[in-house]
């Protein structure tokens, strides 16, 4: 929001810049035809104001490039102090985040009282060369008899005008140079949006019902940055409307599996097959059309339950609501007291976190998903909601093919196959009962 508020006020600078240069345009023209001598006397004083005011504005743009990151610190310690607000309450460390956060706010106040008292030197500049420009000019008119007062006293106004004008347009140049970083980096960012976008369609497409089996084949995932594959040589069979748990520690792969079977991450090797088609760019955004997925924290809109649970266009009808709270094991929402139509997010009713995983999964299954994927879903949750999420996948087991990611699982009467994680490989995958899988191959 900063460097958004930095590119804005630059933008109206850059505007204002451009209303000043058309008045001074026309000043310069009306003094030419007054007197070309005294004007090209002015201009050549205005040339070494420029000169010398040429230090401020590379002030302006050096100032700008320090003030960026100080803005991201800004933003940092504000997500990271609301986000870890019950942490810091419960260790005692409010005092010392405070004080981190005033530090901060401090650099940023101190490199702006840099840039205003820059601007103020910067003023006082342009308002000597201002006085000098007149004194210049009226001393100049009596050393080449040029000297009176029908030419003189219009030509005074319009410099006085020109001053003004030009006191103006530099200090708004000097904000467009301030922002100059701003700008940049926006522009920065926008590219590296753009080039990690989707191309194709993403709308209009046919659902792709998976009829035999996901597989992947020797597919390897790589990122930037991290010592080793995320997924190295992986090759698993996922056959239709069977349910598949897939287990590891952090780090072990499992959520970077889960963005290859939805399509979001292409892999680097490999390929991914649906009932035997490549998993291809057409082919992927149908698919993902198919896909429904469920994370460890829920997100919610602020809105009604209702809002939160349309995700599907046409949006569901209230039969079909209550058929996919009463599948995610969510029908206490009908006790509510509004309902459907109960509010959820601040000065909201306050739900706990299995209520709102049951409700996310309530919204993943009104998309009539050939694929349900749960991340994590059922980690960190009491006993009572654990298990109604628990009775719910039991009931949806068979109906659809369903990938839950965990830790460890005690939800072997929902599940007929485990595949074990370790280090982006595949060190084991079975059958519940314990006998080697066919359908799945270690990497």
């Amino acid at each position: 929001d900063t460097q958004i508020g930095r590119f804005r006020h630059g933008l109206s600078a850059l505007v204002s810049l451009f209303f000043q240069g058309c008045i001074l345009f026309v000043l310069v023209l009306v003094a030419l035809m007054i007197s070309w001598k005294s004007t090209v006397i002015a201009g050549l004083v205005g040339g070494v104001a420029l000169m010398v005011s040429r230090r401020q504005r590379i002030r302006a743009i050096l100032l700008g490039q320090r003030i960026g990151p100080l803005y991201r610190n800004i933003d940092r310690a504000i997500f990271e102090g609301v986000s870890g607000l019950r942490l810091s309450k419960v260790l005692g460390s409010s005092r010392s985040e405070i004080a981190a956060f005033n530090r901060v706010i401090f650099q940023s106040r101190e490199v702006q009282f840099e840039y205003l008292r820059e601007s103020s030197r910067s003023g006082a500049l342009r308002q000597f060369f201002g006085a000098a420009t007149l004194v210049i000019i009226v001393l100049s008119a009596e050393l080449i008899g040029d000297f009176n007062t029908s030419t003189l006293l219009p030509m005074i106004y319009i410099v006085i005008r020109v001053g003004s004008t030009l006191d103006h347009a530099q200090a708004c140049w000097q904000d467009v140079l301030h922002a100059t970083p701003a700008i940049t980096e926006i522009n920065s960012r926008l590219a590296e949006l753009d080039a990690v976008a989707e191309r194709g369609p993403a709308s209009n497409l046919t659902p792709v019902e998976l009829m035999r089996e996901l597989r992947l084949e020797k597919v390897t995932v790589e990122f930037e940055g991290r010592g080793g594959a995320a997924l190295q040589d992986i090759s698993l069979r996922f056959p239709a409307r069977t349910t598949t748990a897939i287990m590891g520690e952090s780090g072990a792969g499992k959520s970077t599996l889960a963005d290859v079977v939805t399509g979001l991450v292409l892999p680097d090797a490999g390929t991914v097959f649906v009932d035997g088609k490549p998993l291809s760019d057409d082919l992927r955004h149908a698919w993902r059309r198919s896909v429904a997925y469920v994370e460890q924290d829920a997100i919610m809109r602020t809105g009604s339950i209702r809002q939160n649970l349309i995700s599907t266009d046409p949006p569901p009808s209230v039969p079909q609501m209550h058929e996919a709270l009463a599948d995610a094991a969510a029908g206490f929402v009908l006790a509510l007291p509004d309902g459907l139509d109960t509010q959820m997010g601040d000065n909201a009713v306050q739900l706990s976190g299995g209520e709102r995983q049951r409700i996310a999964l309530a919204r993943a299954l009104l998309r009539k998903p050939t694929m349900l994927i749960l991340d994590e879903a059922t980690n960190a949750l009491d006993p009572g909601n654990e298990a109604a999420i628990q009775a719910a996948l039991g009931k949806l087991r068979g109906r659809m093919t369903i990938m839950i990611i965990t830790h460890g699982t005690s939800m072997h009467d929902q599940i007929d196959r485990i595949v074990q994680l370790e280090a982006g490989r595949v060190v084991s995958a079975r059958l519940l009962a314990g006998e080697p899988q066919d359908e799945a191959t270690p990497g």
